[in-house]
């Protein structure tokens, strides 16, 4: 099977890099073929030549008729996401659309497009699976997964404990995401524990670095990683020896889309999670019990404390989110049902 996929960014962009260009590695051993183009925004009215570089790139692709098309969210211009749709319907190619974020708060008619078009909708998590169904009538909940292969081996025994977060620090700190962790690390040292906090993804941000810049306890902000490389979270894991890791979220609709990757991670690599109830993190650490949740800074400060303090606990939600990400969260759990999926639209299509 030889598959068209469109996706956001190239592999330093964290959502294409886990949901399409990990994915179709994977599914290389089972025989379908990917080649993956990544957009580039540009003013409905540009007559650049990187629009029309663009829009060749993609009908070259379409002209060599591929089985199957894989749009990744609605990011590509409102002439490419046309362009491909109208292709599809004339050609009778069939096309799935992948959604991993509230895609319809910014892009709302592309998005429904898409969803209406698609043969299947590959929703990231419930409550896209939820609005996506409103939509059409074919909707698989495909969670972003990881490599859980990569992450074992990491040991945990740091001293003092270190507590980390990873992400795209600089996008966090504008939602306000941060502000009810840093309170509770500053109410932890004011009482005398130990620890250490690591910021993964500071992106030599200058606001980021000043917001953390004047805390009394350890502090350390690990700008950039080669984030090309599949292995680059659990070789930083393996370097800092985390002992638990944290998602601080403020609530909105957007962020209730969110599929909780950073938690997963961290499960991956055997740490306990602290979150915020929001969205997928819920029913993520409900099930597995990998985790706790916490909501204002005193109950974040006291889940903190505890975990701090208790390394037999730390060490069995680890391991149940260890075994929640191997059978539900990796890429050996969703890998057979994205081909099985693939599979089912393309002898659809073919009757």
């Amino acid at each position: 099977m030889n598959v068209l996929a469109l996706t956001k960014g190239d592999e330093r962009v964290a959502s294409s890099r886990v949901r399409v260009w990990q994915l179709f590695r994977f599914l290389k051993k089972e025989h379908i073929a990917a080649t993956i183009l990544h957009s580039m925004t540009y003013p409905a009215w540009s007559v650049s030549q990187k629009r029309f570089g663009v829009v060749r790139s993609v009908i070259h692709e379409l002209h060599k008729k591929p089985d199957v098309v894989f749009f990744h969210k609605s990011l590509f211009p409102w002439d490419v996401v046309l362009l491909v749709v109208l292709w599809c319907r004339i050609k009778k190619i069939p096309y799935v659309y992948d959604c991993d974020d509230a895609e319809w708060i910014h892009s709302p008619r592309k998005t429904r497009t898409l969803i209406r078009g698609a043969s299947v909708v590959f929703a990231g998590s419930h409550a896209i699976q939820q609005y996506a169904k409103k939509l059409n009538a074919r909707v698989e909940l495909i969670p972003s997964v990881v490599d859980h292969s990569l992450y074992g081996g990491a040991s945990h025994d740091s001293h003092p404990p270190v507590i980390v977060w990873v992400g795209y620090g600089p996008a966090h700190l504008r939602s306000g995401n941060f502000d009810v962790l840093r309170d509770a690390l500053r109410l932890l040292s004011e009482k005398g524990i130990p620890f250490q906090f690591v910021l993964v993804g500071g992106n030599h941000d200058k606001a980021l670095h000043a917001y953390w810049g004047n805390e009394t306890y350890a502090l350390r902000i690990i700008d950039e990683a080669d984030w090309k490389n599949p292995n680059a979270d659990a070789e930083i894991f393996r370097e800092i020896h985390p002992a638990i890791g944290v998602m601080p979220l403020t609530d909105s609709p957007f962020v209730r889309a969110k599929c909780a990757y950073k938690a997963i991670e961290y499960m991956a690599a055997g740490i306990p999670v602290i979150a915020s109830p929001v969205g997928e993190a819920i029913p993520l650490l409900e099930q597995s019990g990998a985790g706790v949740h916490a909501r204002t800074r005193e109950e974040w400060m006291g889940a903190l404390r505890q975990l701090l303090s208790d390394g037999d606990g730390r060490l069995r939600m680890g391991k149940a989110g260890e075994k929640e990400v191997r059978e539900k969260y990796s890429y050996e759990a969703i890998v057979p049902r994205v081909y099985a999926a693939l599979q089912y639209v393309q002898c659809r299509n073919s009757r």
